[in-house]
């Protein structure tokens, strides 16, 4: 009787997980998707590439996915924020499209705020005097090509990336809550990190002149400074680095000269 009601359960939990699935039903198309002028980006997806450029052009954009899956969407535009997510209806429901892509611009972007596995792809030349990024859950933010800006502020919650290899900013403030990773490089007046958790930060090729780093809990950093570099710890910290700056460290931190 046991083994019968184990069964049971095990067959119960099962079907329960499938019920929270839904596929795609293979009729993909690519919609254009009337919206109002914005200048901040709110995406929380379960799954999906968003690629996005800078544009002078009026606002615009494409969507291509499963018609069964598009009609899950909320997209919408609040103030001056582009919204992306899922209905209310879908929002605890797994969802697998056939394929899920988006392709957003507008002239301005002040603000991007990812939650979920999705990726978010910034694509060509960016420029603009602010930008915060922000990504919570284990997706990725990608900025593959040149980002010109006076101050840029990212963070990340969970165990998700950024990667920019082309910055050119003024000041660079980060954060990890979790177990985020940083690929950096470029050049940046002055950068602060701050890690919460465990985080790996990879920034050799972010030429910095002063760079400022904090950790509560496991940090592992590689990072260049010219001018001058500190570092405190409550808990541990790997620090290895390239330039020759005046160098401070607090708590217990492992240090090496990369070069």
């Amino acid at each position: 009787m046991k083994l019968s009601l184990l069964a049971l359960s095990c067959i119960l939990i099962v079907m329960s997980g499938c019920s929270r699935i839904i596929k795609g039903d293979g009729k993909v198309e690519e919609r254009s998707v009337p919206v109002e002028e914005y200048e901040e980006l709110s995406i929380a997806c379960p799954t999906g590439k968003i690629y996005y450029n800078q544009s002078e052009e009026t606002s615009t954009l494409l969507v291509t996915t499963d018609l069964n899956i598009y009609d899950m969407l909320n997209i919408y535009v609040s103030g001056k924020t582009l919204v992306i997510k899922l209905k209310d209806t879908y929002k605890d429901k797994f969802i697998w499209p056939s394929e899920f892509t988006i392709h957003a611009s507008s002239p301005k972007m002040k603000e991007i705020d990812l939650a979920g596995k999705a990726e978010v792809n910034l694509n060509g030349l960016f420029t603009a005097e602010k930008l915060d990024i922000s990504v919570a859950g284990s997706g990725k933010i990608n900025l593959n090509d040149s980002v010109l800006v006076d101050r840029l502020s990212t963070s990340i919650a969970g165990s998700s990336s950024i990667k920019g290899k082309a910055l050119n900013v003024g000041t660079l403030h980060s954060e990890v809550a979790g177990s985020g990773r940083y690929e950096l490089g470029g050049t940046a007046q002055k950068v602060s990190i701050e890690i919460a958790g465990k985080g790996t930060i990879k920034a050799y090729d972010l030429k910095a002149r002063n760079v400022s780093c904090e950790v509560a809990g496991f940090g592992i950093f590689q990072v260049y400074a010219s001018q001058s570099l500190n570092l405190e710890a409550a808990g541990l910290a790997k620090l290895s680095y390239k330039g020759n700056p005046s160098l401070s460290t607090e708590g217990i931190v492992m240090t090496r000269k990369a070069d």
